[in-house]
């Protein structure tokens, strides 16, 4: 009798690692693991092992019966964000043009709408190449590809010998118009490569061949910044999932859509791809029950992500942010707010109220109620207390919630200060959250100019049975 075959598909969130598992006959269970950063391959194969359990397979006899596996990450957005676990780079861009990528655009990229308000006391992001590692090169070719002014090859070297010296680990070179022509942008390579054979490079012609040279720039930063840690994971999870017997290609979620290999994949087409999965979903379940209109929202343990699915087809966006940066590499619209079950909630003394997000306390340490070392309050453990979540039964009750270390953080740190009770405290926090997660799903629409009575809504992700329902009433309430 030949044994089953299983498709098994994996996004790694800021708190949790989720495995689905499609057997042949269409049946599915799905496997569950903490999002560890420094061990994001235990992570992964800890989520596939949860749901092979579910199977009564061990993960050794399961792997060898995958004909497929997918794989959706947030890495390379969070290394963006925190600026953490990228290698050092250099920048070789034209001479008269070494600080495009500092200045930035006017635009207040990334800024949250107080912060967009007040944009001459805003500070910029940090960023990635700082200015010290920035160097130009006198090269020039005009709006139709022709060059005006040749290479200087001393100057490349002497850049390139410059960037060694300072102990760069990666060289993007971006030069003005090099994407109707890229012969200069090719020939510094080939000197990088004479010089430092072993050096990573980057160029953008070949990462994002676009105009608009700020944007072009970031996405190659960005695809070479992301890359090198990137690929290394990649390469490790290939490594554990061959030791256990799979031998077809792992494919990675790009924020475009679609999926590809893991050898091929461009790194900066992943940033963001792990909610995308999620309009994928959406986008499915409106086909398969004849749903005009459905709005997806996903409750995750970082973020609050929001996808609209019309007849009309994906929405994209053509330069979206990431961080506080703006790339030229497309993605599907996902709106996302920093709310979900990690989101640490802080008593705001000079205005003496509380305040929800949007930073995380992700898997590790995570809320106080998981007992791994929180110590900030959290929406998670506002829930337990609110008894929207049992604490005997998390993870199906894999897992025990300490209720009564999540009652003396909100306590100490929201409760005293506001002179409220702890149940007072933590409905307050819920009712924050849900309200901003409620303004999102409004002003998604709304920007739209369509009626939300038209639309169906599809909930999902780890705290929407929690959260979403009160979003529901609350919003319906007001029609």
């Amino acid at each position: 009798m030949p044994k089953e075959k299983f498709i098994a598909y994996l996004d790694t969130g800021g708190t949790f690692t989720d495995c689905v598992v499609v057997g042949s006959d269409g049946s599915f269970v799905g496997g569950k693991a903490l999002t560890k950063n420094e061990e994001l391959v235990s992570s992964f194969l800890g989520s596939i092992e949860n749901a092979a359990e579910k199977l009564n397979i061990s993960l050794k006899d399961f792997l060898p019966q995958c004909e497929v596996i997918g794989y959706g990450t947030t890495l390379g957005t969070n290394i963006v964000v925190t600026q953490k676990g990228g290698p050092k780079l250099g920048f070789i861009t034209t001479k008269g043009f070494e600080d495009r990528t500092i200045i930035m655009r006017q635009r207040a990229a990334g800024l949250s709408r107080i912060e967009g308000m007040h944009l001459i006391s805003a500070e910029k992001a940090t960023p990635i190449i700082p200015r010290t590692l920035i160097r130009g090169v006198t090269e020039r070719i005009d709006s139709e590809g022709e060059i005006i002014i040749p290479l200087r090859e001393a100057e490349a070297k002497q850049a390139v010998r410059e960037l060694l010296a300072e102990g760069v680990e990666g060289i993007v070179v971006g030069l003005l118009w090099s994407f109707l022509n890229n012969a200069h942008e090719k020939r510094i390579k080939e000197i990088i490569g004479e010089i430092a054979p072993e050096m990573a490079v980057a160029l953008s012609s070949e990462v994002i061949p676009v105009a608009r040279e700020y944007p072009r720039f970031m996405s190659t930063i960005i695809d070479l910044y992301v890359g090198k840690p990137l690929q290394e994971l990649l390469l490790k999870i290939k490594g554990e999932l061959a030791r256990y017997g799979y031998s077809r290609p792992l494919l990675i979620m790009q924020a475009i859509g679609g999926v590809a290999k893991s050898e091929v994949v461009k790194p900066g087409t992943t940033l963001h791809s792990g909610p995308v999965g999620g309009l994928a979903g959406v986008e499915f379940l409106r086909k398969v029950y004849g749903i005009d209109n459905l709005v997806g929202s996903d409750v995750g343990g970082t973020s609050f992500d929001v996808t609209v699915s019309t007849g009309s087809g994906r929405t994209y966006l053509r330069e979206p942010i990431v961080g506080r940066f703006e790339i030229a590499t497309p993605m599907c619209e996902i709106i996302t707010i920093g709310a979900g079950g990690g989101t640490i909630a802080r008593f705001h003394a000079f205005s003496r109220t509380i305040r929800v997000g949007p930073d995380s306390a992700s898997g590790n340490p995570g809320p106080v109620c998981y007992g791994f070392g929180g110590i900030e309050p959290t929406v998670t453990d506002a829930d337990v207390v609110m008894n929207r979540i049992d604490p005997n039964y998390f993870w199906g009750g894999k897992m025990k919630l300490d209720r009564e270390k999540a009652a003396a953080a909100i306590k100490e740190k929201i409760a005293d200060p506001m002179g409220m009770t702890v149940e007072e405290a933590a409905e307050a926090i819920c009712r924050i959250i849900d309200g901003q997660m409620e303004t999102l799903l409004d002003s998604a629409l709304g920007r739209r100019g369509v009626d939300p009575q038209n639309f169906v809504l599809s909930a999902f992700g780890e705290l929407a049975p929690c959260i979403v329902p009160d979003i529901v009433a609350r919003f319906l309430s007001r029609k």
